[in-house]
């Protein structure tokens, strides 16, 4: 195996430099995970919003972006009176709320046939970092605005070619939300611009967008960045709540296992790649799932972050507490499931993915403190 340290990768302040591992693994396994990877194209948008009162959130808002979102998409693209129901409705497989936010499960499709509803082909993370600490502002300069304001950037990753071809109207209902305010605070942001990511993963972003009426020169949606963050030891870095349910209800610190998580994700990338990417991917999971019940990792840094979301539709406080933390991995085990890994950065995984949770970064740099930096001040209902 050879591992090359090839360049940076950098987000907000943060950088940590990537690896590229050029060994290829052999077999049904290294066969699946790479199909698993290809499969899905992403399109992501970073989204750069202006504070002009300097006001800034003093909590996670990753709920707060997504209540917005669904709020202003239904009030722009419903035919009917906003209240009126998705189900049942005429226009529920053809309306830019309806399938990305309600998400019904296409009509013939015997996948899911259990559900309504499959998953979301967006997802929303507070950047730098998206950690459950308030999120991170920087100074910029701002004539208009007496020289300085405070700004935030929130990325927007749409699954598949069909969510893409939605991303003008998902920007303009988040745009025209967060002028009301955004958060407990209700802080108020203005849309500054736009930026797509040339190629998932690459960290080489081109502006897309500077103001209503401007037009949008958005790119296709591709897969992501062979390169990424990845060597030895590897770690899998668990900024927010990872809320996984296992056969015997949810899993915690004591009872994670790494096959646990890379079942999770590989039924989530392939009913993603199902549902809004290139179509199912067939393989031997089975040869997947014992592949990886053989890993076993050098270090489980994890503990139960308890946090709680206020839900509009069911009028009630809602748990959605998770694993926060920090696994490592010897590189040699981790390698046969490198691209699904990889993936999973973009497309998180385990409950409430569309509001920034389930995130996690790879990194072979040695495990550090921001794992293990948070308190209870940092939690909220977003």
């Amino acid at each position: 195996m050879q591992v090359m340290v090839s360049r940076q990768r950098r987000w907000g302040n943060e950088v940590e430099y990537s690896a590229h591992i050029r060994s290829v693994p052999s077999g049904k396994t290294a066969l699946l995970v790479s199909e698993l990877a290809g499969a899905i194209p992403l399109t992501r948008l970073k989204l750069h919003f202006l504070l002009p009162g300097g006001k800034t959130p003093d909590t996670y808002t990753g709920s707060a972006w997504r209540g917005l979102l669904g709020h202003e998409l239904k009030r722009s693209s419903c035919r009917f009176l906003p209240a009126t129901p998705c189900d049942g409705c005429t226009y529920q497989q053809d309306c830019d709320y309806s399938l990305v936010f309600e998400t019904p499960r296409p009509p013939g499709t015997e996948r899911m046939r259990l559900y309504p509803m499959v998953p979301h082909p967006f997802l929303l993370a507070v950047a730098p970092d998206n950690r459950m600490a308030a999120a991170a502002s920087v100074t910029v300069d701002d004539p208009l605005n007496g020289g300085t304001t405070r700004s935030l950037e929130l990325v927007l990753t749409l699954i598949g070619k069909p969510a893409t071809l939605r991303s003008p109207a998902l920007v303009d209902a988040l745009r025209i939300g967060a002028l009301a305010g955004v958060g407990r605070g209700d802080f108020p942001a203005k849309l500054d611009k736009v930026e797509q990511e040339d190629t998932p993963g690459s960290n080489e972003w081109r502006e897309v967008w500077t103001s209503p009426g401007s037009g949008w020169r958005l790119q296709a949606p591709k897969v992501i960045c062979e390169e990424g963050l990845v060597g030895g030891p590897l770690s899998l870095w668990f900024p927010v709540p990872l809320r996984l349910k296992g056969d015997r209800g949810l899993v915690k610190p004591g009872s994670f296992k790494f096959a646990d998580f890379l079942s999770r994700l590989a039924r989530r990338v392939s009913t993603l790649a199902f549902f809004h990417g290139n179509g199912e991917v067939k393989g031997d999971y089975r040869d997947l799932m014992e592949r990886a019940r053989q890993v076993q990792p050098e270090n489980i840094d994890l503990r139960w972050y308890d946090w709680q979301r206020r839900s509009n539709r069911q009028k009630k406080m809602v748990a959605m507490g998770g694993l926060v933390g920090r696994v490592t991995l010897q590189a040699e085990d981790a390698t046969a499931f490198w691209p699904l890994l990889n993936l999973g950065q973009f497309v998180h995984v385990g409950a409430g993915t569309a509001m920034g949770l389930g995130r996690y970064l790879v990194s072979f740099s040695p495990a550090d403190s921001r794992a293990n930096g948070f308190s209870a001040a940092e939690g909220g209902q977003g």
